[in-house]
């Protein structure tokens, strides 16, 4: 009589056990292209089923580039479209979507694009090179001044910026930066600078 109770107490707990267990399954769809550039928008769905059949719950999800420089985290209801726009900042190169439910996961890769966006100024006497793209600005750029030209590698990385002092003698003249995509020309009054000045004011800041 025993044996027998501890058999049916044994299939009741395993029938329990089957009826309580959920069997979740995740995917992330609506990735329609393998590269996004700034500006765009990527849509995705988070799908999630129970037993095979979608349902509706809270789940949590990241998008990452791949240094961690950026990470955007959110909550959103599964199997609904789920829009974000890739901004200027987003650095380039390969993202993970990662969408997780309880103890479910699923992880999606794209790729966001090289934005080459760079914007010179000149104020005062004073050349500011500002990266507002989403990658290192690596260019050579040429700097005119008058009759002269100098050329000055640059280093900057993305959402980064460097002052580069203009130094000439007393005068009014026709100043030109360009690195042969972007180009912006200006006539300015420049003033002479003693020679200790003149070899630290040239440098970059």
């Amino acid at each position: 009589m025993k044996r027998k109770t501890y058999i049916i107490f044994g299939i009741l707990i395993i029938t329990l056990s089957l009826v309580t267990a959920q069997n979740y399954s995740m995917d992330i769809s609506g990735l329609n292209t393998e590269e996004y550039n700034p500006g765009e928008e990527i849509t995705f769905k988070i799908i999630l089923l129970e037993n095979g059949k979608e349902i509706e719950r809270q789940v949590s999800y990241t998008l990452n580039d791949a240094l961690n420089k950026k990470e955007i985290s959110n909550l959103k209801t599964s199997n609904k479209e789920t829009s974000l726009k890739i901004e200027n900042d987003f650095p380039s190169g390969i993202w993970t979507i990662k969408a997780t439910y309880q103890d479910s996961e699923i992880t999606r890769t794209f790729t966001v694009g090289e934005n080459l966006e760079i914007e010179f100024l000149i104020e005062a006497d004073s050349l500011i090179i500002r990266n507002k793209g989403n990658t290192r600005y690596t260019k050579t750029i040429q700097i005119i001044i008058g009759s002269k030209t100098n050329s000055y590698a640059q280093n900057i990385k993305a959402g980064g910026e460097r002052n580069l002092k203009l130094v000439s003698a007393d005068g009014k003249y026709n100043i030109e930066v360009t690195d042969e995509t972007t180009t912006i020309k200006k006539t300015k009054e420049l003033e002479t600078l003693g020679a200790s000045q003149r070899t630290e004011r040239k440098t970059y800041t």
